[in-house]
């Protein structure tokens, strides 16, 4: 029996590879297994495989055929031999003392799960903090304490989604049946809200051991039709909330998310998608309209999560939708010229005054010989 199962994902990386596995099989705690699920690769990531599981029996590589992230990490979680899982992206990497500062720390305090920080990096612009992964709100309210979700209010909703920083404790994992969701993208957030509402004890690092790395070529990248997962996905938020019986409390947050993700993921899609992409749109909110009610929707929502929500059950169409947004964004416009000149002509009366005062002191008078004398000289 090992200590940690690491899971990683591979499909189509081998320009990263070699760089992500390095930070795995060096890591300076060594009682690992390094689950290598590939996940229907054509290019060279599986020579790649089998060259480092040549110089290192540690890892395992299992073949599938291409069934996303989420099958690939559920056939992981059932083969892993490992006391704590560790998932991994095959082209990311992480700092090498990552493991052993987990596993001590997950140890010492007999926790579900503990969790770090994340950086982008990114070729062109290279490392880069987002709020997303660095989470100081969190950070500040938990500092070095064991906390659930219950701790953090309204905060749960600032805690980075993603499986790869976080350190598991597999027989938590096992007796919550824990698994992602497969043929769906986003598939992480199903698996986080279900793991971290079951969590009752959770703690937080505030060290940025996991690098990763941005390109065109990642599942999310890729701006497709399959961004419409996002829906569904918000769909099995909301179930997974309901679940706990906290959906009244946190329904503001859901809906609000719901709404600006679809629009979020709509405006990123090809041009070519975005039809059928409003579409489901249309359909998914008119569902949700008609489970909720309208009322209860609206009245969660901020001043443009309502205006997307009503232009969209409004326009038959994309092209229709497309009019109500350029309306809206004419009035938005407007609306600022008005701002802005209100505050122009505020301006102008109070250089009005200030010249009339200047005009009308003492100083200006007892002075006006000396610049008539030096406007002739001129």
């Amino acid at each position: 029996m090992v200590k940690i199962s690491v899971i990683v994902p591979i499909y189509n990386t081998e320009n990263y590879l070699r760089e992500c596995l390095d930070s795995i099989v060096n890591q300076t705690f060594e009682d690992i297994e390094i689950i290598c699920i590939n996940d229907g690769s054509t290019d060279s990531s599986l020579n790649i495989l089998e060259d480092y599981s040549m110089k290192d029996s540690r890892i395992k590589i299992i073949s599938q055929e291409n069934k996303g992230q989420g099958s690939a990490r559920n056939n992981g979680l059932d083969i892993a031999n490992g006391d704590y899982i560790y998932f991994m992206d095959s082209d990311d990497k992480i700092e090498l003392n990552t493991l052993k500062d987990c596993y001590d720390g997950i140890i010492k305090d007999n926790l579900d799960f503990i969790m770090f920080q994340l950086i982008n990096y990114d070729e062109k612009k290279g490392f880069y903090q987002i709020p997303d992964y660095d989470m100081p709100n969190i950070g500040k309210l938990v500092g070095n304490s064991i906390f659930s979700y219950k701790d953090l209010n309204d905060l749960i909703f600032e805690v980075a989604v993603s499986p790869v920083n976080k350190l598991y404790n597999k027989r938590f994992l096992k007796d919550i049946g824990a698994k992602f969701p497969e043929n769906l993208i986003f598939e992480d957030n199903i698996f986080f809200w279900n793991v971290f509402l079951n969590a009752k004890r959770v703690k937080f690092i505030p060290e940025h051991y996991y690098i990763r790395r941005r390109h065109s070529f990642s599942t999310t990248g890729k701006p497709g039709i399959r961004f419409v997962d996002t829906l569904e996905i918000h769909n099995m938020i909301f179930e997974i909330f309901k679940k706990f019986d906290i959906f009244e409390q946190y329904k503001r947050n859901l809906f609000n998310k719901k709404i600006n993700s679809a629009i979020v993921r709509f405006n990123q899609v090809e041009e070519k998608f975005k039809s059928k992409f409003f579409d489901m749109i249309k359909k998914d909110f008119e569902s949700m309209i008609d489970r909720y009610e309208y009322d209860e929707v609206v009245n969660c929502l901020n001043n443009h999560n309502r205006l997307i929500l009503n232009n969209v059950l409004t326009a038959n169409d994309l092209k229709e939708f497309s009019l109500l947004l350029e309306i809206d964004k004419l009035k938005n416009d407007i609306k600022t010229t008005k701002i802005k000149n209100r505050k122009l002509k505020k301006e102008i009366a109070k250089l009005k005054n200030d010249n009339k005062k200047i005009l009308s002191s003492k100083s200006w008078k007892i002075t006006k010989p000396l610049r008539n004398i030096y406007n002739f000289r001129k």
